[in-house]
């Protein structure tokens, strides 16, 4: 459980919902995963089905009679077939889940007399451990939303009311005001606040009626505000974060997604 628990940090350090998997066999580790739905932007990328790919493809088959499974979640139902169909022998996971669980929390999948495969099931490993990620992930996540909805708001109020309403001062209380070299777009980072919570901010200073329009998500989950002028276009939003932040942050702003 601690692998997976590995696993699951290194999820959580990519943007993705902190789940980690282990497949073992007579005390060998078979496979590892982590979820991945963001990164591949596929639904189906959950640390348990990635997991018993990866180890069906080691051991040449698609039973994997006598396997454990180690996740830091319970299964939800489609894990809990894919798990059925491999048929992993035991299950032993971390943190339950009473809204979507199939592994006696909602629903006990591997005790259900109507299917062909059983399995052993073991709860609770590790629990601390896997709840406090998630809980910090799930935290974060949050105050994420509320960013991308006043980031939304922000652009929507300045273009549409016409009226020379400091949106810049309304948003952002105590920033630094950056003066200094004529940049296009200012490569100096300050602090400010937005609701009560402190983030960091790139600001371009040569522009009118400023707005927030962007925030990058960092390899730790660190937000950053990029805060750039209304007129500024969506390409060099995305330019100038590719030269600023590190690869393989993520940049959401009010039209798109990207990974730098």
């Amino acid at each position: 459980m601690k692998l997976a628990l590995k696993e699951a940090q290194k999820a959580y350090q990519s943007g993705e919902v902190p789940v980690g998997a282990v497949v073992v066999k007579n005390g060998e580790v078979i496979s590892r995963a982590r979820n991945m739905r963001e990164c591949k932007q596929n639904a189906i990328c959950h640390a348990e089905i990635l997991a018993i790919d990866k180890a069906c493809k080691r051991l040449k088959s698609f039973r994997l009679d006598g396997c454990e499974l180690y996740v830091t979640l319970e299964p939800c139902p489609m894990c809990a077939g894919a798990i059925s169909g491999a048929r992993i022998s035991t299950i032993i996971f971390g943190l339950d889940d009473k809204k979507y669980g199939c592994a006696g929390s909602k629903y006990n999948f591997f005790e259900d007399d109507d299917l062909e495969h059983k399995a052993e099931v073991i709860g609770g490993v590790l629990k601390e451990d896997c709840e406090q990620l998630l809980q910090k992930f799930f935290a974060l996540a949050r105050e994420r939303n509320k960013l991308i909805k006043l980031i939304g708001k922000s652009v929507a109020e300045t273009y549409s009311n016409g009226k020379e309403k400091d949106i810049f001062t309304n948003l952002l209380q105590n920033v630094d005001k950056i003066k200094g070299e004529n940049y296009n777009i200012l490569h100096h980072c300050r602090r400010c606040v937005i609701d009560n919570a402190s983030y960091d901010c790139v600001m371009k200073d040569d522009v009118d009626n400023p707005v927030v329009l962007a925030v990058i998500r960092g390899k730790s989950i660190d937000e950053n505000v990029l805060i750039v002028g209304k007129k500024t276009e969506e390409k060099c939003v995305v330019d100038f974060a590719k030269k600023t932040f590190c690869k393989g942050c993520k940049l959401i702003t009010k039209e798109g997604k990207y990974i730098l």
